[in-house]
């Protein structure tokens, strides 16, 4: 009776520990504006798993100890990815702040032309910039002035 007992509580033990849970909340916030960002994506690296912040920031997403090992990775439009490791995670905060910079990203010049889409000039134009800035990158060096000297 006693082994059955034993047993029986062994097994329980090794079920709650086997689907332990890990559960994290918390906030996203824009790191210069300080205001909270919906819609950002929660996920575990690698997986499928996550979830997404409400339109107060705020989130909560329950992770077996498997995927909590494996980290989050925190993603949103116009802002540099953060990864989690599972201390960050569970550094002693029931409520996570994540803080997101914004990623500036610049673009190149456009040119825009109005009119007959296929007059002469402009096709030229375009020619010459494609030619400037792709065949010849270096192109300041080919008009320096160079001396010699005849002997």
């Amino acid at each position: 009776m006693k082994t059955w007992i034993i047993t029986i509580a062994v097994m329980f033990a090794w079920i709650n520990v086997s689907f332990a849970q890990v559960i994290v909340s918390g906030v996203v916030k824009d790191k210069e504006s300080r205001k909270e960002l919906s819609n950002v994506a929660i996920s575990v690296v690698g997986s499928n798993v996550g979830t997404v912040t409400n339109a107060d920031g705020e989130f909560t997403l329950k992770l077996s100890e498997e995927d909590a090992d494996k980290g989050l990775l925190v993603s949103h439009i116009g802002y540099t990815n953060i990864r989690l490791s599972k201390v960050e995670m569970q550094s002693g905060k029931k409520r996570l702040t994540i803080w997101l910079s914004p990623y500036v990203f610049t673009l190149k010049d456009v040119y825009v032309f109005g009119g007959d889409p296929i007059d002469h000039f402009q096709i030229r134009f375009l020619i010459v910039q494609i030619v400037l800035r792709v065949v010849i990158p270096d192109r300041d060096r080919i008009y320096e002035p160079e001396f010699h000297r005849e002997r």
